[in-house]
């Protein structure tokens, strides 16, 4: 896949259900993962719109975890009708669908190495679970292989300060500067890492991102809650010491 077809594809692009679709179609994938499916939304809309799809990788805990400190970790029943819902979405393509119900590091070894056409991974945001899903899953992917990844925000996002922010910005460019492969940030949110792309690059072509680093990130959330509680003028002065 080159950059003018992905550039094509972005064009052709009118949301993020469109932009995997097109993405998978022009990789003509076979073998496909989803990691973090939840009530199996996009799995519908792939599995009807990408015809080349013979064998579709569901992975999810679909469970209440205990070190997972985000919203939509709900409890056991809550999860039990969710799982319910997304296997019930997926069984007009029961053939095709092989679900691995767990995380991803309990059912990564399930599946074997540089199987996988492409993968999209909307697992874990967090900067601990975004880690774990691109090193689990990076080995399961073929040689000319895609991987695309959701919730590419270029700031941290988060409803609530007491739940932990999402990270997939910045850590998934230092994931493919230490496999010295090019990534692509996408519109709506979204990356692409081509495996065989060698030679590291950050390709922005939402012209969203600026600094690859955590300074400003942190600098946003800790401005943000000194604002909160008046406290702004003193942690300007608390920053520019730590950052010196």
């Amino acid at each position: 896949m080159t950059l003018q077809d992905i550039k094509d594809i972005i064009i052709e692009s009118n949301n993020r259900e469109n932009l995997i679709e097109r993405l998978l179609l022009k990789q003509k994938v076979k073998q496909f993962a989803e990691v973090g499916v939840y009530k199996g939304d996009l799995s519908v809309y792939l599995l009807n719109k990408v015809d080349t799809i013979q064998k579709y990788t569901l992975i999810d805990p679909w469970r209440h975890l205990k070190d997972w400190n985000k919203p939509f970790n709900q409890s056991k029943e809550s999860f039990e009708a969710v799982y319910l819902e997304a296997m019930n979405k997926v069984s007009f393509a029961q053939s095709k669908v092989k679900v691995l119900k767990g995380k991803t590091q309990e059912v990564a070894e399930k599946i074997e190495t540089r199987s996988l056409d492409a993968i999209y991974i909307d697992g874990d945001h967090t900067l601990k679970g975004i880690t774990i899903d691109l090193i689990q899953m990076w080995d399961k992917l073929s040689d000319k292989g895609i991987l695309i990844g959701d919730d590419f925000y270029p700031t941290l996002k988060r409803k609530n300060f007491n739940y932990e922010p999402t990270l997939v910005f910045p850590y998934a460019v230092y994931f493919a500067e230490a496999k010295d492969v090019k990534i692509y940030a996408l519109p709506f949110y979204q990356f692409l890492i081509c495996k065989n792309q060698k030679g590291f690059e950050f390709i922005d072509l939402t012209e969203m991102y600026t600094k690859v680093e955590m300074k400003p990130l942190i600098e946003e959330i800790m401005y943000t809650q000194a604002a909160s509680n008046g406290l702004l003028n003193k942690l300007k002065r608390k920053l520019k010491r730590l950052f010196r």
